[in-house]
């Protein structure tokens, strides 16, 4: 029987209720799990003045629909693990059953987040063993929104094999550790869609008539205004691909590279504002742990903004769930491109930079390093199982109060004397080590820079809790960086095996090439 098959659920709040009856929200449905030591949260739609009647075990409550039809209550928290079944009861009634409390994550972002676990590195080994019945997964379906939708499309699945397989690789993996770690269930909600902009994911009252986002704004309109031609340059270019598709090909040779899609601007899911109406302003409120945060790769041409973007996320979100400062972690972006002879800066580093920023200066915030797990020609990496591991240590550390050491090592301060930089690191937790197993030979990915501003390649070393950098071309070194650019040497590692962050000392603007963009070939 599946966790859905107890009951038949009325959960589209967009579905007209017959006369006298109660309907649900698709996140609310049997086999759930509820926020552990908070309210519980439960509201829907009845007839307008229609009295609903909540019951939980010999626990009863009542609510009234309000003139729009909404409802809703709070019922009293519950400690991690089973709980009785809620009936939710107005001229039909609901049971939403087998249900668990535990901790609740919401995930989002773009591509790399939504990534499935079948696609990911050691699928083969891991699909089948993916049966926790603690784990409950919910998926929100793709789903754009002019103005806040009333629900999100979906439904909890207990976590088995078949539906793993097709969720999110990295919350499969981070549900997966911090549920073993903890013995507490967890609910993972996964609201992601590929190649999206922060700012889609961003309310858009807070882009709207902002001068920030005014030059953005400016890109929509010539694209609605210039949209039957690019439309119809499209459907040309479809047909010619689609011709030499059908075509013969010499062996070995590679398939045409199929255009690009160009929707309709009014339909568009790169719009500002468009998928947190559609996928997350639903959710608003639900009683949760935290977020989980994988994006950025779609902002890299204007990292100018991201900082602030990012930053005006995490708050409006914070608001709008009303449960003080939830825990939000941010996956910084990997490494990718091939790598460069020398010493490079792109819009990619900057977006880690503000990405890095925004985990530093805001509180409860934290941030997961991936550097070093990247591919240089795969903007999506395969191995997300060390992701999830990242995210789950992090949390770990900050979010649950483990002792453990959460993350690398993370640059304090720097020093520069003698023609040297020493630099000083927080988590270093058993020590500093070149190479992630700590076998390596010497520590690269540090360029230093004099006042003329350019830069060369130092050599390292690892003297106690410091690293010491030195570089002959720059004999008066006034500025370090540290596995900068778009796919670093990235040799710095604490003993756990985790990698230093990038980090700069400098505060020099990035030297753009005349297209304004960030001079990567993308």
């Amino acid at each position: 029987m599946t966790l859905r098959g107890i009951i038949v659920l009325a959960s589209l709040l967009t579905l007209p209720a017959a006369h006298g009856a109660v309907s649900l929200p698709s996140w609310l449905g049997s086999g759930m799990v509820v926020q552990r030591d908070k309210p519980i949260l439960l509201r829907g739609t009845a007839e307008p003045g229609e009295e609903v009647r909540i019951s939980q075990g010999d626990k009863e409550v009542t609510a009234k629909a309000d003139a729009k039809g909404k409802w809703s209550v709070m019922l009293p928290p519950r400690p991690a693990g089973p709980i009785p079944d809620i009936v939710v009861e107005s001229g039909n009634k609901i049971v939403l059953a087998d249900l668990l409390a535990g901790d609740v994550w919401l995930a989002s972002g773009q591509s790399n987040m939504e990534f499935k676990l079948r696609r990911a590195a050691g699928a083969d080994a891991e699909i089948p063993k993916a049966k926790h019945d603690s784990i409950r997964l919910f998926k929100v379906g793709r789903q754009i929104a002019k103005e806040p939708a009333p629900d999100v499309r979906g439904e909890w699945q207990q976590c088995t094999p078949e539906t793993a397989a097709d969720f999110s690789a990295v919350a499969y993996y981070f549900a997966r550790d911090i549920h073993e770690v903890t013995g507490v269930p967890i609910g993972i909600i996964c609201a992601s869609w590929g190649g999206t902009p922060g700012e889609a994911w961003l309310a858009p009252e807070i882009t709207r008539n902002n001068p920030d986002y005014a030059a953005l704004y400016a890109e929509w309109d010539d694209y609605r205004k210039n949209y039957p031609a690019i439309k119809k340059q499209y459907d040309e270019d479809m047909a010619a691909y689609e011709k030499r598709l059908a075509e013969p090909r010499a062996p070995g040779e590679k398939l045409p590279t199929k255009p690009l899609s160009k929707p309709d601007p009014d339909e568009n899911h790169k719009y500002p504002g468009v998928l947190f109406n559609g996928m997350i302003s639903p959710l608003a409120g639900l009683p949760i742990k935290g977020f989980l945060w994988y994006q950025g790769e779609s902002n890299k041409d204007r990292y100018g903004q991201y900082k602030k973007l990012l930053s005006s996320l995490i708050a409006d979100w914070r608001e709008r769930w009303d449960q003080g400062d939830l825990p939000f972690l941010i996956v910084q972006l990997a490494n990718f491109k091939p790598r460069a002879a020398a010493p490079s800066d792109s819009g990619r580093t900057r977006v880690r930079e503000a990405q890095a920023q925004v985990a530093r200066e805001t509180p409860a915030c934290v941030l997961a390093v991936t550097i070093d797990l990247g591919d240089a020609d795969d903007i999506h990496p395969l191995n997300k199982e060390d992701v999830g591991r990242r995210l789950v240590l992090a949390a770990l550390q900050k979010v649950y109060e483990k002792d453990v050491v959460g993350s690398g090592p993370v640059h304090r301060s720097v020093e520069f004397q003698d023609g040297k930089a020493i630099v000083e690191f927080d988590s270093i937790g058993g020590g500093l080590v070149a190479g992630r197993d700590g076998k390596g030979d010497s520590l690269e990915g540090f360029v230093l820079a004099g006042k003329d501003r350019l830069w060369h390649w130092a050599t390292v070393g690892i003297e106690g809790d410091r690293v010491v950098a030195s570089s002959d071309e720059v004999p008066d070194p006034v500025a370090l960086r540290y596995a900068w650019a778009d796919n670093p040497p990235a040799s710095l590692y604490n003993k756990e095996g985790l990698p230093a962050a990038p980090f700069r000392t400098d505060d020099w603007p990035l030297v753009e090439d005349a297209s304004g963009k960030d001079g990567s070939p993308e």
